[in-house]
This record gives C-alpha cells, sequence and structure tokens, in this order.
C-alpha cells in the first residue's frame, strides 16, 4: 500500500481530499465511504483484485447427473452386444 496525494484522492473521490487525520466532512461520503476512508487511513492498494462470477451448468449435481448416464450408457452398450452376440449363436 501506498499514500495517495492530493491528486489520486481527487480523482477517485472528487472534491473530498483531506490530510490524513482530518475529520471527513459527512456529506462528502455515505456513511459506509465515510467509515472506509478513515478505516484505510488514506491508503489505497496498488492492486485491487474483483472476481468475475460467471453463469455455469457445471455445478456438483450435474457432473453426477452426467457419470450417472455416461455409466448407464456403457451398460446399455454392453448388453447390446451381449444380445447381438447371443442372437448369432
Amino acid at each position: 500500500m501506498r499514500y495517495t496525494g492530493r491528486n489520486t484522492t481527487s480523482r477517485i473521490w472528487p472534491g473530498t481530499w483531506r490530510a490524513p487525520g482530518t475529520a471527513v466532512a459527512s456529506s462528502a461520503f455515505s456513511p459506509s465511504g465515510a467509515r472506509l476512508a478513515r478505516r484505510l487511513g488514506w491508503r489505497l492498494p496498488d492492486v485491487v483484485s474483483e472476481r468475475k462470477i460467471r453463469p455455469t451448468t457445471d455445478t456438483p449435481e450435474n457432473r453426477f447427473v452426467k457419470a450417472f448416464i455416461g455409466q448407464a450408457r456403457t451398460i446399455i452398450g454392453r448388453m447390446r452386444s451381449a444380445v447381438a452376440g447371443f442372437l448369432k449363436r
């Protein structure tokens, strides 16, 4: 983490730059934003990671169904081969 100067802070929160330790005007932030600004001590991380959530059908339940269907197809294939061999006799 590094100290953010007047320019960086002004770009993020226009018109709200304060020196460290100075009170934040309640009208400058939402209540949670003011708490966050104080807790960070006007310091920002170099990198902010962002989690991307995307819809998927790859769930444990669907994996189970896929495995079950795969095994059922294998068994049915073996049964067809056995019946075909039996009928050829």
